[in-house]
């Protein structure tokens, strides 16, 4: 699996380790590409490489695409590319108006994490005849924490439309939490250090995976049967990439999006990650074994 720096892609990977005994081998935090140093670089294969929490737009060869797991809006235009191997909500609904035209960030966007789709895809909550486990509050609440969906939850504008994604997820069982207070859920982020500004995952210069998320405290008070640790071993830089943004208040925003997406063919990822702003991953050089996977054009 290819990880990214943040909560949601950290507990979507343990989930899919816990399912299937996937590992993490790859971390890209949108401006380097690292690869797990037990990795044969000359003998890995795109098609194994699963990116999660990541929407990658990448073609590695004619109609062939990193496979990736994701929840951000990625089509603003009709030209706009998408990844037909990436499992999205966002992309499968459709982030376009009926007459093509942009639509706003709120207009479209379903606010929930890439923890809750694997989650509600793979049934992780449910026992063998279908009905729901018994989660514990802390639970819910965490589930809520996650990329800070209890603030779509909570809002009186679109609170419905979360609890109706909810259904549609067939876990409605997490949302009785929703009564609590909007500060609870702060505090909670605030114990296990989980907010988006805080709760970084990166890799350091000797090559190890560390985390300011309380993982131990998580595993032990929310999550006991799951295994929360960083991976062990060294991580290698193997790419790296240049990444422009792109203001919505920019009134040539299209035609800004569209010379990156036409004209760079080294393209990786483009994403609404706010919805003020266009981020862009443009592979710009390989290193350590990188060619083998990835190739500058």
């Amino acid at each position: 699996m290819m990880m990214s720096p943040d909560i949601d892609s950290f507990f979507s990977c343990a989930m899919l380790n816990c399912l299937m005994d996937y590992e993490t081998k790859f971390f890209f935090n949108y401006g380097k590409l690292y690869a797990h140093e037990s990795v044969d670089l000359k003998s890995f294969n795109l098609d194994q490489l699963l990116a999660v929490d990541l929407d990658v737009i990448y073609q590695y060869e004619k109609d062939k695409w990193i496979k990736c797991w994701g929840n951000h809006l990625t089509k603003m235009c009709p030209q706009d590319i998408e990844n037909p191997e990436c499992a999205n909500l966002n992309q499968i609904v459709g982030a376009m108006r009926s007459d093509g035209n942009r639509i706003t960030y709120s207009q479209k966007k379903r606010a929930i994490s890439t923890a809750i789709q694997i989650a509600s895809y793979y049934d992780l909550f449910r026992r063998e005849d279908g009905s729901p486990k018994t989660l514990i509050e802390s639970q819910k609440m965490f589930l809520w924490c996650v990329d800070a969906m209890f603030v779509a939850g909570k809002s009186e504008s679109f609170g419905h439309m979360a609890k109706q994604f909810m259904k549609e997820l067939d876990f409605e069982c997490i949302s009785d939490v929703l009564n609590k207070p909007r500060n609870d859920f702060y505090k909670f982020m605030d114990q296990y250090n989980i907010t988006a500004r805080n709760g970084r995952i990166w890799i350091d210069s000797e090559g190890y995976m560390r985390s300011t998320i309380n993982l131990d405290q998580l595993q032990e008070e929310v999550f006991p049967r799951m295994d929360l640790s960083l991976p062990d071993g060294k991580f290698i830089e193997i790419a790296s990439f240049r990444t422009p943004r792109i203001s919505k208040n920019d009134n040539n925003l299209d035609n800004n999006k569209m010379k990156y997406v036409r004209k760079s063919p080294n393209l990786f990822t483009s994403v609404l990650p706010y919805k003020n702003q266009i981020r862009f991953s443009i592979l710009e050089e390989t290193k350590n074994g990188g060619e083998h996977l990835l190739t500058v054009r």
